[in-house]
């Protein structure tokens, strides 16, 4: 397993880790310094009610770390945690009328969606395809998740998205 892990500071990134059941906890972290996150990220457990939460995390210690997927180029100046974290923490915990139909009820990744297109109204990150943006880290994700389980290593991300770089 990969143990220097290094974040990308000064920017905002998907946060995915391995649960070893095949299923991807998909979460947003802000690098505080080369090895580990401000982790912002809802979560249902110890309840069967979705909640919002962050935490620090040492990303390059998590054995349960699958990648960090860069989404943006840099955090905007004047930005500060405590002002982005009121920002996310105003999301309300239910499915975007967006995505009624499509997802069954709230979960990590639906909220995971719906703040990228907020961070991206605000003007945080650019990524005008949220489906492809999916898509590329779930790929990314499972096959982090396969060499996890299987000893080989954690295949650690933290290149852009390329679903940011396409044209609307």
């Amino acid at each position: 397993m990969t143990d220097n892990i290094e974040l990308p500071l000064g920017s905002i990134c998907a946060g995915l880790y391995a649960t070893g059941m095949g299923i991807i906890y998909w979460t947003i972290l802000v690098p505080e310094a080369i090895y580990s996150a401000r982790e912002f990220h809802t979560t249902d457990l110890a309840s069967d009610d979705w909640r919002y939460g962050n935490k620090g995390e040492k990303v390059a210690q998590n054995p349960a770390a699958c990648l960090s997927a860069h989404c943006t180029g840099t955090w905007p100046k004047g930005l500060t945690v405590e002002r982005f974290d009121e920002i996310l923490r105003e999301i309300p915990l239910e499915v975007p009328d967006c995505e009624i139909g499509k997802v069954p009820r709230i979960a990590c990744r639906v909220w995971f969606r719906k703040t990228i297109r907020i961070l991206a109204e605000h003007g945080f990150l650019k990524c005008a395809r949220v489906d492809e943006l999916q898509v590329e880290l779930t790929e990314i994700g499972v096959e982090s998740e396969k060499a996890i389980i299987s000893g080989t290593g954690n295949a650690l991300s933290t290149s852009p998205s390329t679903a940011n770089k396409r044209k609307v």
